[in-house]
């Protein structure tokens, strides 16, 4: 980057693109010379691909000036020493589509049934959704209809349970299943719930979070049970979502945070961050 180059300079970058990966084979993008690399190249690839093709079902081929380059290079477009009659290359090339067996157990008020499906891991969940208002469990998670397989981790021959038309069934506890985002558990000590000295699943969901707050026994939680006033918050955790926070290191310096977390994970009590921003997993 020249001296008189401001880091908020325009540059348009030439790129070619292979058929029939991506709708057209030649495209120029305007970008600033800070962007990063790997930034301005999911950009392509995201408004030009083909809608027959999955950005996740390929890899990618990315040259510049007789070098390759990947979806991860940290370098800036300014680094690149780019031209104005230069061109960047990238190549989708289809990868293998990975298939899972799944064993299902549908219940409704009125019937259970089970079944066996094999499914591609970049399939959707509601794919095998029969009623769009079913919950999809996954051991103690409930699963998003508009999620992959692959966004979980899910083992093949593994059992999902699909209750229909809003319905509970004995075999699966409800207090005890996560959703998406923020989870708190705490103890119901109503002595007449079936759920009586069993922790109880808080599920607060995605947003911005004050823990400390969310965590005071100023701010009373009920049990999805009975409806009673739950004791004191014991567990802090997140699931199936991205967290990011401002951690305070032991030195003064603060560092920013950003976990992507595919199923559950717990937070330690006795180092909780603050305020936290909590996003859908993607």
């Amino acid at each position: 980057m020249g001296c008189n180059q401001s880091v908020d300079t325009d540059i348009l970058v030439h790129v070619n693109l292979n058929s029939p990966i991506f709708n057209s084979e030649s495209i120029s993008v305007k970008s600033t010379v800070r962007t990063l690399f790997k930034d301005l190249c999911k950009k392509v690839i995201l408004d030009n691909i083909s809608s027959n093709y999955s950005p996740k079902a390929l890899s990618y081929r990315i040259t510049f000036k007789g070098k390759e380059y990947s979806l991860e290079d940290s370098n800036r477009i300014y680094n690149l020493r780019l031209q104005p009659n230069d061109t960047l290359t990238i190549i989708g090339i289809p990868m293998e589509i990975k298939k899972s067996n799944i064993l299902i157990t549908y219940f409704s008020a009125t019937s259970r049934y089970e079944t066996e499906k094999e499914v591609s891991k970049l399939a959707l969940i509601k794919t095998i959704v029969e009623k769009p208002n079913s919950k999809v469990i996954y051991g103690q998670l409930e699963l998003e209809h508009d999620q992959k397989f692959d966004d979980y981790d899910i083992p093949s021959n593994t059992r999902l349970h699909i209750l229909e038309d809003g319905h509970n069934i004995n075999e699966i506890q409800m207090w005890k299943i996560k959703k998406s985002g923020l989870v708190l558990e705490a103890l119901c000590l109503n002595i007449n719930c079936s759920a009586f000295k069993q922790r109880i699943i808080i599920n607060i969901g995605l947003g911005e979070f004050d823990i400390n707050a969310e965590i005071s026994q100023d701010n009373e939680k009920q049990c999805g049970c009975c409806g009673a006033v739950l004791g004191k918050v014991c567990k802090v955790g997140y699931a199936h979502c991205v967290v990011s926070y401002t951690a305070i290191l032991s030195d003064g310096n603060s560092k920013e945070v950003i976990n992507k977390i595919k199923m559950y994970s717990e937070e330690n009590m006795n180092s909780l961050p603050g305020y936290v921003n909590i996003v859908k997993y993607i």
